[in-house]
C-alpha cells in the first residue's frame, strides 16, 4: 500500500509556457538588454531617455519571469536542478548589479563619444 503523504502533488505547469519563460530569462531578455545598451549609447540627447525606460523594463521583466518560472512553473536552474527562492534572490542581486553597471557604462561611453 502506498503512503499518500510520500510525494507532494505536482505543481500546475504548462511545459510549453515553462520552456518559453526559461528561454526569455536565459537568453532573449539578455539579448534585449545588450541591444538597449547600444541604443542608449547612440541616443545621447540626455541622461534619461525612453530607451532607459525600456532598458529597466526589460530588467524588471527578467526578474518577474524568473519569479514566475520558479514559483508557478516548477522552474529549474540552468543546470537542470529544481530552482528555489534562494536562486531567485541571488539572480536578482546579480541581475540588478550587472544591469546598473552596464547602464552607467553606456551613459559614460555616450558622454565621451559626443
Amino acid at each position: 500500500m502506498s503512503n499518500p503523504q510520500a510525494s507532494p502533488p505536482p505543481k500546475n505547469q504548462s511545459a510549453g509556457l515553462g520552456c518559453l519563460i526559461r528561454m526569455y530569462w536565459m537568453g532573449v531578455g539578455n539579448v534585449l538588454l545588450v541591444f538597449t545598451v547600444f541604443y542608449i549609447i547612440k541616443a545621447r540627447p540626455g541622461f534619461i531617455t525612453a530607451v532607459d525606460l525600456v532598458y529597466w523594463a526589460v530588467v524588471f521583466s527578467l526578474g518577474a519571469f524568473r519569479y514566475i518560472d520558479i514559483h508557478y512553473l516548477s522552474g529549474l536552474t540552468s543546470e537542470g536542478a529544481p530552482a528555489t527562492p534562494a536562486h531567485w534572490r541571488r539572480y536578482i542581486l546579480v541581475l540588478v548589479a550587472v544591469a546598473f553597471c552596464a547602464w552607467l557604462s553606456a551613459h559614460g561611453i555616450a558622454h565621451y563619444i559626443t
